[in-house]
């Protein structure tokens, strides 16, 4: 027997016994959903759905980490300016082409209106570092109150 029989007896034994799920109908109640081997079509999809979980349904809600304030606006047409004659040695063309803007909306109505533009809003501000994005921005208002909003537009 040489090597390569003596690994994949083990490997097919894992591929057709390992990754099979029990069916466990007996002992749930009704209103209890289970997944048996009866729902899934081969073998290959019942490994897969046991070694890649679906991440999409991660309930851990990350917060989104927020660092130094950028200072003198990086984004200023001056900044830009001064960039482009250090790329270039010149700053034609340089022009004002998007504002920052800063929205609170005062009830549901504005929010929804908000909503239904195609503006991207994020609830944290963009004149700050981002150390880390994440699910939501602590603005620390009350669950209530509907928190700011921002936009490049």
């Amino acid at each position: 027997m040489n090597w390569q029989t003596t690994w994949i007896f083990p490997l097919l034994l894992l591929l057709f016994v390992g990754c099979k799920k029990a069916d466990l109908t007996e002992d749930n109640p009704s209103d209890v959903e289970v997944t048996t081997m009866s729902h899934i079509t081969s073998t290959s999809e019942a490994c897969k759905e046991v070694l890649e979980p679906d991440w999409n349904d991660d309930s851990t809600q990350i917060p989104t980490i927020l660092g130094y304030r950028l200072q003198n606006n990086p984004y200023s047409l001056a900044n830009m300016q001064q960039a482009s004659i250090n790329l270039y040695g010149q700053s034609n063309g340089i022009a004002i082409n998007r504002k920052y803007m800063r929205f609170k909306p005062s009830d549901e109505t504005q929010l929804q209106m908000l909503i239904d533009t195609d503006i991207e809003l994020t609830d944290y501000p963009l004149d700050y570092y981002l150390v880390q994005e994440g699910d939501y921005y602590d603005q620390g208002l009350p669950p209530q109150e509907i928190p700011w909003l921002y936009s490049a537009l």
